[in-house]
């Protein structure tokens, strides 16, 4: 497995991505191929269709896709925040209305303090070894379709 790092953000606002993840990988033959883009330190988002093979019933998005493109957003906001990795230790996932497939959707990441408040990482701040972030699922109309909430311990570049 292939993990391309770069030490800075690339400057289209595109990120990193490791080649076979299931969320964001580019050569992963099953996977959903998103690009996350950064919008800001610690936000991110990415657009997608999801294919109707990801149905959990008929023409709905099943859920544990969504938990997992929900899981990536936030990973990807804390990325965007601090240029450090981690891993998901805890996740809450409130489904609010099902999501169409083959349907434009968006999904949106944050990085959060623990009280759950927007938090923005200034370049040189100590970063901490647990970071919580939000993210949501959204349809073409903007409405949130699932909202996930989680915590996020880093890792090393040599776990990588």
């Amino acid at each position: 497995m292939v993990l391309k790092v770069p030490e800075e953000i690339m400057t289209d606002n595109s990120l990193p991505r490791n080649e076979y993840c299931f969320v964001c990988g580019t050569d992963n033959p099953i996977g959903l191929k998103l690009k996350f883009e950064k919008i800001d330190h610690g936000i991110v988002e990415a657009k997608f269709t999801p294919c109707s093979h990801f149905n959990g019933f008929k023409d709905v998005l099943h859920g544990g896709i969504i938990s997992s493109v929900l899981d990536d957003a936030m990973d990807w906001a804390i990325h965007s925040g601090t240029k450090k990795w981690y891993v998901t230790t805890q996740m809450t996932i409130n489904f609010k209305k099902s999501a169409p497939v083959d349907e434009a959707l968006t999904v949106k990441g944050w990085l959060v303090k623990e009280d759950g408040t927007p938090c923005h990482f200034i370049e040189g701040e100590k970063i901490k070894r647990i970071q919580y972030a939000k993210a949501e699922l959204l349809d073409k109309k903007g409405e949130v379709l699932a909202f996930s909430e989680g915590k996020f311990f880093q890792i090393s570049s040599e776990k990588l």
